[in-house]
């Protein structure tokens, strides 16, 4: 199912106009890195040629009876335009900030031509998520926005929601990445002497000079407004803000061509202006040597995948890409050559592409189909930490409540701490109890499965409403367990007192968990320990597993 989106095809008009969008921003850096990667396949097959028979054969695929070939002098770039600034500390392994622009731009150095492919920040694929400390806590499909969230540092997010991207579309070669925060746009603004526009929105509720039809020259700051803000704007949707965004780059460019056009060495300027604030895994020498090269191929029109967009369960935008729609990008206008445009592999790789783009839209059958016009505007970004979750109760008390909230200062001082035992110092996440508790969680340990052995990959703070009761509570976390696995959860109970160290004091319940067929972990609460958690200071709930 297609959706429908007049504004794409009026794209496909505007092709000149909307390909010089490569040119602006730091995308016009990026295209001369990726002429410097051509230099380099291009010596290489001058010297040792196409190798299509035996060892180097090229790689095939066959759809619909047509066997394609992998084009030999193709690059990728992802561009990464995240919600965050350059400065912002993250405070774990999953709070990385969300990618809300991703644009995918596919380089074809013997055609001469670029593509290109917005990814919209909603769309739902597999995301390699962490655990607490770091670890590998498996994959889960959720928005590709998310991806960004998971990473010990900007290069290992950056390479995370590259891989989300490859995994959305069943092409493992893509190469580069940039990631742009909102203060590099801020300062390509200043640089520019101001960009000016013709707002199409009201912001007056960020900045009262920000009317609906005023043309402005924006500051740094109101240019992060344009192209950041979206629930509060318009109709709230990612569709909505991905037009701003583009209004703003197709003003921006014109300015930085005319700059490049007066004098060369505005592109050194602009790389030393941006450098300070840009992730990359790129040359700065290939940048600017190749960046002239670049700068002429033909750039065709942004594409968009096809798809439609629901309110999750969890009350989440979530955009599902139709299965035909990525196939088609991945052959965009090839058909007739014979040859790809990104790679599948094997046609293993295309039955496991449809097959998993299958599951998404039948899934999605399962939740409210939003119209194009959409009522969508109270619908709330989602980030990683809204991926922890309470999913259902079931108590005989109906006022009865547990929920997940935001880290009490003993549980944050806590993790602190847990992080220092296990991904420091490198002790088992068991030995970080009092030996009692580690008793009593091996006590709940199958045969054969030892204490030494379970991760901890969530620490959570619990709140607790209503008439105390037994409670069996469902939780929806990050890690995504299997019902194969054994699951021990204890409870951190602070009354705010410290005890001679400085440290709050704590007292750890242990409880047998359950895990569910949806990979969601069933713990039930007996009343009287609801009614001691009602009572602390405060409460935690740390989950550890086999």
């Amino acid at each position: 199912m297609g959706r429908n989106r007049p504004e794409r095809q009026s794209g496909r008009v505007l092709a000149v106009k909307l390909g010089v969008v490569l040119v602006g921003l730091v995308i016009l850096l990026a295209l001369g890195y990726a002429g410097g990667r051509y230099l380099e396949k291009r010596r290489y097959t001058e010297t040792r040629g196409e190798l299509k028979d035996g060892f180097g054969e090229v790689p095939t695929v066959e759809i619909d009876g047509v066997t394609y070939e992998q084009k030999m002098n193709v690059t990728s770039l992802l561009m990464i335009g995240i919600d965050k600034r350059s400065t912002d500390e993250n405070k774990s392994y999953r709070d990385g900030g969300q990618s809300d622009f991703l644009l995918l731009l596919v380089l074809d150095h013997k055609d001469k031509t670029i593509h290109q492919l917005q990814i919209d920040r909603d769309t739902m694929t597999s995301v390699n998520v962490l655990g607490l400390f770091g670890n590998s806590a498996g994959s889960r499909v959720m928005q590709i926005c998310l991806s960004h969230g998971y990473g010990m540092d900007r290069q290992e997010r950056c390479k995370n929601t590259l891989s989300a991207v490859q995994g959305l579309l069943g092409c493992p070669e893509l190469e580069s990445y940039m990631e742009i925060p909102l203060d590099a746009i801020a300062a390509l603004n200043d640089l520019l002497g101001g960009v000016t526009v013709t707002l199409q929105d009201d912001f007056t509720m960020a900045d009262p000079a920000m009317q609906a039809g005023a043309t402005i020259t924006l500051t740094g700051e109101q240019a992060v407004t344009l192209v950041r803000r979206r629930t509060d704007v318009a109709d709230g949707t990612n569709e909505a803000r991905m037009k701003r965004q583009r209004i703003f780059i197709d003003a921006a460019v014109p300015m930085i061509r005319e700059k490049i056009d007066e004098s060369s060495g505005f592109v050194t300027t602009m790389l030393d202006t941006l450098t300070p604030y840009l992730t990359t895994n790129m040359v700065r020498g290939q940048m600017i040597n190749e960046i002239n090269r670049a700068y002429y191929y033909k750039v065709e029109p942004v594409q968009y995948l096809d798809g439609d967009h629901v309110i999750g369960e969890d009350g989440f935008m979530e955009f599902h890409a139709d299965e035909q729609s990525i196939v088609d990008f991945v052959l965009y206008e090839t058909r007739m050559k014979g040859t790809l445009l990104a790679i599948f592999r094997t046609q293993k790789e295309i039955r496991r592409l449809v097959f998993m783009k299958k599951f998404a839209l039948a899934l999605a059958s399962m939740l409210l189909v939003l119209s194009a016009a959409g009522a969508v505007a109270a619908v709330p970004s989602k980030t990683t930490t809204d991926v922890t979750r309470v999913k259902a109760v079931e108590s005989t008390e109906p006022t009865m409540l547990i929920e997940v909230t935001e880290d009490a200062a003993p549980v944050v001082e806590e993790i602190e701490k847990i992080y220092q035992h296990v991904a420091v110092k490198g002790q088992a996440a068991i030995a970080y109890f009092p030996v009692e508790t580690q008793n009593e969680i091996i006590a709940l340990l199958p045969e054969g499965v030892k204490g030494s052995a379970l991760t901890m990959n969530e620490f959570v703070t619990l709140t607790t409403e209503g008439t105390a009761a037994d409670v069996k509570v469902t939780f929806t976390f990050t890690t995504r367990y299997t019902v194969d696995q054994k699951v021990v959860v204890v409870i951190a109970l602070y009354d705010g007192t410290r005890d001679a160290n400085g440290q709050y004091n704590v007292e750890w319940v242990v409880l047998d968990a359950e895990v569910l067929e949806s990979g969601d972990i069933a713990v039930e609460f007996p009343a009287e320990l609801v009614e001691r958690m009602k009572n602390a200071v405060a409460t935690a709930m740390a989950v550890l597993n086999d």
